[in-house]
């Protein structure tokens, strides 16, 4: 159905935003700038802006908001289900992670 498709770009949407925007940061943040996602001489200086981290932690918790919305519509998969196997015609196909699945219980808890 349209509604479906819908959903399944909006949650695919939020995702890329998470993986591509967020999730470096965040990784940046809390283990540094090994991985060189980012430069450090760029994003580093924001770290220590208050108003910049601020914004930046209320906008990371929205779109944490939003991925635990679209999952909790998202039917789980059953147990003997392989779950690299897509469901759907969505692509990427939507797997469980368990990094996030503890940033959203700590986000609601």
């Amino acid at each position: 159905t349209v509604v479906g498709s819908v959903e399944r770009f909006s949650m695919a949407a939020v995702a890329e935003i998470y993986q591509s925007r967020i999730r470096p940061v965040c990784r940046a943040m809390l283990f540094g700038f090994g991985e060189h996602e980012l430069s450090e001489e760029v994003v580093s200086p924001l770290f220590s802006d208050a108003v910049w981290l601020s914004e930046f932690i209320s906008v990371a918790k929205l779109i944490l908001s939003m991925m635990a919305e679209c999952m909790s519509k998202v039917p789980p998969a059953s147990e003997d289900q392989e779950q690299l196997e897509p469901s759907s015609d969505m692509w990427p196909p939507l797997r469980q992670c368990h990094v996030l699945d503890g940033l959203v219980r700590k986000l609601r808890g």
